[in-house]
């Protein structure tokens, strides 16, 4: 979660020490404080993979099952609706050149 946090910060032209520093955090009091969701995440991800065996659940697009399971992640992570997944967003290599239907 530190890590995707460093990206997104510095996605945005900031740098990870300033980061810090607004928040008046060191890097591992912010890893403390990330823990308990971290720890939610795992649980909630591994309740998707026992609730998709259980049920005998079969997704076909391997691609679009990761993606919706990371959006599922995030939305839990943050509290925000998940975003609507389309196939068409990742099914790419059936639409590559040279592929035949």
């Amino acid at each position: 979660m530190i890590d995707d946090l460093k990206k997104r910060v510095e996605a945005q032209g900031m740098n990870w020490d300033n980061y810090l520093s607004s928040l008046q955090r060191s890097e591992e009091q912010l890893k403390d404080e990330m823990k308990p969701q971290a720890a939610r995440n795992i649980t909630l991800g591994l309740a998707l993979g026992q609730i998709v065996k259980q049920e005998k659940l079969k997704i076909e697009n391997d691609k679009l099952a990761a993606a919706t399971a990371l959006e599922w992640l995030r939305s839990q992570a943050t509290g925000e609706p998940m975003r609507e997944m389309k196939v068409e967003e990742h099914n790419h290599d059936h639409d590559s050149p040279g592929h035949k239907h």
